[in-house]
């Protein structure tokens, strides 16, 4: 499957780059028929720098690995060094500049250009970084070192078609046996960047990684989520952990100037709407289901700005428009989703008037739109009736590639009976994957079985807000992040949430979030289901709480009160398993701990870095190994990342004939304690 979008300012929708000939012929037998355009009002400006190229990503094929005739090889075994100034051998235009120069450094960053870059790699999208290395390429940025393959270059193809081919093949993690490739390719003729990635590696980087490209311009930047295969424009500090995928491509193409995409398109529910920004005088819609091949849709030329479809069927559209500036000259399609008539059974979307879920049929069809690409942005949904589930499994609302990005208010209302069975899928829950929305006061029951980053209201949820919402369903799945409200959450709020139901899984599991990463918070939030593990990362409220950097006091946990059973193996806790450059405050756990001979086990937290621990206790005993104690196993800081343990108190008896064992604490490190 191969994703498109286009970005402009800090947007960016899904578009198709194929070419039909069908189309051509179509606008060319009606070129004579111009009329006056639109006002261009509205229009981002005029601009070639990287974030108005247009942007694609998907899965190729072993074909798309190029390999070149003759190759030259830079910086073998080496860590931590940059090189000189090589010469590409052609001209490469990059935001209207032409480039004959490149250079490379052994963690992860390509720079164009005759100055050469340096040996930084880790977090070079961080708004401290954004001045160092452009303009410049990064696929994995990171501290690597090369094994004795080092990095290659070579030129594919021959002129004016010539593609300059950079490898970075089988580059090792440093201090780990980490192996990661790919390839940086630059493309004469269209000025194309496209970053493609090999095997998946044994392991990822724990610490993670960045990706991106740096424009001209240090203000320019576009930031690639592996995770989401998405992109973003600015600064970012979020480091990523999950590898793209063999063959996982991510490509940047500088747009038509003289023929631009059409601007904020968009849709009532009737009509189309858009922004001409160039010179068409006449558009050529296109539309049909979901994914339709360029050409085999059915194809309508307008010579206004908008397109009445009012008297099509009720059901699901993909409508495409793409404009015609001159024979020949045609820009790129911009794509918009649209469900016509499924209106639900009541209300109109806004949020004085929010869109009403009544019954079971609502709640499906909602489902059924979402995972079509109909993401509801912006939308308003509330629950008007206790919903009991009675047609069988259900399929959450919301995948990866189709996000539900509304906002869902379930009016102090519950759903139940609620029965989720696939075990292998990812992101299961009643919503699957939740970007840029919220859901509350909410109360959901039944099972929940899922693969990766499983909760019973939602697997997945990236800047997001869940608010008084209850699970009493049992939580299951197969393999990492499972939670009792949220499988996976990144920068993301959890409010007055509690779980009842019991939560098991392999690896990160928590009561109330399974994951948790970049600027994340629970508050107020109370577990009480069995918590059960036969891996490690877990804990009563959450099971891994990273933050890549340091935050302040907003992220976090805050408030959270365990008293349901958490049984498991190491980094184990009655709050949190493990915690990185976050808080965890006002906190309490009453229950045991079932962690007999386990390490980093503690009442509170089983292991935190660089991370404050204050006004937390714990009344539960732990039966435990090395690195333990009855607030925190092991609490790691530096000199220039203090860890703090402060009025905590601990009532629990700690068990261990091992060492580094504690009434608060099993170890320390650069930790400041007041009790």
């Amino acid at each position: 499957m191969h994703n498109h979008y286009t970005f402009l300012s800090k947007d960016f929708m899904k578009i198709s780059l194929r070419k039909s000939a069908n189309i051509l012929k179509v606008v060319a037998v009606a070129a004579l028929l111009f009329a006056a355009g639109p006002a261009k009002a509205q229009c981002p400006p005029a601009s070639s720098d990287i974030t108005q190229y247009t942007f694609s990503t998907g899965v190729g094929t072993a074909s798309d690995w190029l390999t070149p005739a003759s190759v030259t090889t830079y910086m073998t075994s080496q860590d931590d060094a940059a090189s000189s100034v090589y010469n590409l051998n052609f001209t490469f235009t990059f935001e209207g500049t032409a480039y004959t120069q490149f250079s490379v450094n052994t963690n992860g960053c390509l720079r164009l250009g005759s100055t050469a870059v340096s040996s930084g790699g880790s977090s070079q999208f961080t708004s401290g970084n954004l001045t160092s290395n452009y303009p410049g390429i990064i696929a994995c940025g990171k501290d690597l070192k090369t094994t004795s393959n080092g990095i290659k270059y070579g030129i594919y193809g021959s002129s004016p078609n010539r593609i300059g081919v950079i490898t970075f093949d089988e580059y090792a993690h440093y201090n780990a046996s980490t192996i990661c490739t790919w390839q940086i390719q630059l493309y004469e003729s269209t000025g194309e960047i496209k970053i493609l990635y090999g095997s998946s590696p044994a392991t990822i980087p724990t610490s993670g990684f960045q990706a991106g490209v740096k424009g001209a311009n240090s203000s320019n930047v576009v930031v690639i989520d592996p995770t989401l295969h998405t992109v973003s424009t600015g600064a970012s500090s979020t480091l990523y952990t999950t590898w793209p995928g063999q063959y996982r491509y991510y490509s940047f193409t500088p747009p038509n100037q003289t023929c631009p995409p059409v601007y904020n398109l968009a849709s009532n529910g009737t009509a189309l709407s858009w922004v001409e920004c160039g010179t068409a005088v006449q558009w050529l819609v296109e539309y049909g289901t979901i994914g339709f091949a360029p050409g085999a849709g059915t194809q309508v030329l307008v010579n206004t700005n908008s397109y009445d479809f009012s008297s099509l069927s009720s059901g699901i559209y993909e409508f495409r428009v793409r404009p015609y500036c001159g024979v020949g000259d045609t820009g790129a399609a911009k794509s918009i989703t649209v469900a016509k008539n499924y209106t639900f059974c009541g209300g109109s979307g806004t949020q004085a008037n929010p869109y009403l879920i009544c019954n079971e049929t609502d709640l499906r069809n909602l489902a059924t739109v979402v995972n079509a690409g109909v993401d509801y942005a912006n939308t308003y949904f509330r629950l008007q009736n206790n919903i009991a589930m009675a047609q069988g499994a259900f399929t959450p609302i919301g995948a990866l590639a189709t996000p539900f990005r509304g906002h869902f208010d379930g009016n102090n209302r519950s759903i139940t009976n609620l029965s989720m069975t696939n075990t292998t899928g990812n992101h299961n829950g009643l919503f699957g994957m939740l970007i840029g929305g919220s859901i509350s006061n909410l109360t959901v029951g039944g099972t929940v079985a899922g693969g990766d980053t499983t909760g019973a209201i939602v697997g997945s949820a990236v800047n997001s807000v869940i608010r008084n919402c209850t699970n009493n369903a049992a939580v299951t799945g197969s393999y990492i992040a499972h939670g009792g409200i949220a499988g996976s959450i990144i920068n993301t709020k959890v409010l007055n949430c509690r779980n009842t139901g019991g939560v098991a899984g392999s690896s990160n599991t928590g009561g109330i979030v399974g994951y948790a990463n970049t600027k994340s918070a629970i508050h107020r939030s109370t577990n009480s289901g069995t918590i059960s593990n036969y891996s490690s990362y877990h804990g009563g409220i959450a099971g891994y709480f990273y933050n890549s950097t340091a935050s302040g006091d907003t992220v976090g946990l805050f408030a959270c009160r365990n008293t349901g059973s958490v049984t498991g193996g190491s980094y184990s806790g009655g709050i949190v398993g493990y915690i990185y450059y976050s808080n965890v405050d006002s906190c309490s756990n009453t229950t045991n701990l079932s962690t007999s001979g386990y390490s980093y086990v503690g009442g509170v937290v089983g292991y935190a870095y660089y991370t404050k621990i204050r006004r937390c206790s714990n009344r539960g005993n732990l039966p435990c190994s090395s690195y333990s104690g009855g607030i925190a196993g092991y609490v790691y800081g530096s000199s220039a990342n203090y860890c703090y343990i402060q009025y905590c108190v601990n009532t629990g008896h700690v068990s261990s004939s091992s060492t580094y064992v504690g009434g608060i604490a099993g170890r320390t490190y650069y930790t400041y304690t007041q009790y």
